[in-house]
């Protein structure tokens, strides 16, 4: 089903509630082989757009952001809120293997993930997040 399939069934109301929501995500547009650009948000990797411009990629990537939004709040989710507006200055290192590497490189692509930094930073944040309830 298309995003514009589902705004015909998503009540007005929760499109205009998403849209403020989404509004405030940081939004990345990177070249892609097969599509020109796909683009995503630091706040929901999992949700991808795509377009043969970066202005097209980057209104396809708002609109399937606003529709994924909308779908959560409409059966009672919470989409993440916008990442606060703050540079990371902190580092922490981890060794891996080669294989270890390659394997989480490969989730992390699949995923929408940009790299294995932002796989590892998302994944750590939602246990500590759901270990410490904050």
């Amino acid at each position: 089903m298309q995003s514009k399939d589902l705004t015909k069934i998503l009540k007005e109301d929760v499109l205009r509630k998403a849209e403020k929501i989404v509004a405030g995500y940081k939004i990345t547009i990177e070249p892609n082989q097969r599509f020109s650009f796909v683009g995503s948000a630091v706040e929901f990797p999992t949700v991808l757009g795509r377009g043969k411009t970066q202005e097209e990629c980057l209104k396809d990537t708002q609109e399937a952001l606003k529709v994924a939004a909308a779908t959560m709040l409409h059966f009672g989710g919470n989409p993440p809120k916008p990442a606060p507006a703050q540079s990371r200055t902190e580092q922490v290192n981890v060794r891996v293997t080669s294989a270890e590497k390659d394997l989480m490189t490969k989730a992390a692509k699949s995923l929408g993930f940009r790299g294995v930094g932002d796989f590892i930073r998302n994944t750590i944040m939602e246990c500590v997040k759901s270990i410490t309830g904050a």
